[in-house]
């Protein structure tokens, strides 16, 4: 009764057309943001991890240079929201950041498996209901032997907020 002459007919093809269209540009431009969001958490974990991991190589030891902190505050910009954790080639935690929560990240043996091959793992923990964390685990290596493991992470809410 609606759709009885072809005006009507072509006007509602052409609007659900347009409409499934558009769906599908939403979803892949929700797809596509979301990767590069998360490249970018990604990317700046490895850079801070590197930068963890070097200051243990300079110092020649499980704790960062005294002014690792600040350096932090710094250059990733104030308020940052990470947090680093160094542990001995055994598994033992050597130096926290100071705005750690110990709660917030764990070394799970997958990480730890990884690091002891000379590989660097990523791992997302949803540790409390409000939003995940995005941690890498770097390992230090003298020579072909572990001596450090490094442990970066960082809050997704900003990503997550950004998505919805």
């Amino acid at each position: 009764m609606y759709f009885t002459s072809i005006r009507s007919r072509l006007t509602a093809w052409y609007v659900l057309l347009l409409g499934i269209i558009l769906v599908l540009f939403g979803i892949l431009l929700f797809f596509f943001l979301s990767k590069r969001l998360y490249e970018g958490v990604d990317s700046s974990l490895t850079i801070s991890a590197r930068i963890v991991a070097r200051s243990t190589q300079i110092n020649n030891s499980r704790t960062p240079f005294p002014g690792l902190d600040l350096f932090f505050d710094q250059f990733m910009g104030f308020g940052t929201n990470k947090s680093y954790k160094i542990y001995d080639g055994s598994g033992n935690i050597g130096s926290l950041s100071k705005n750690f929560d110990g709660s917030q990240f764990p070394l799970t043996q997958r990480a730890y498996s990884a690091a002891l091959k000379g590989g660097t793992s990523y791992e997302t923990f949803f540790i409390s209901d409000d939003h995940p964390i995005r941690v890498i685990t770097m390992p230090v290596l003298r020579g072909a032997n572990l001596s450090n493991l490094v442990q970066v992470g960082t809050s997704l809410k900003v990503v997550v907020d950004t998505l919805k």
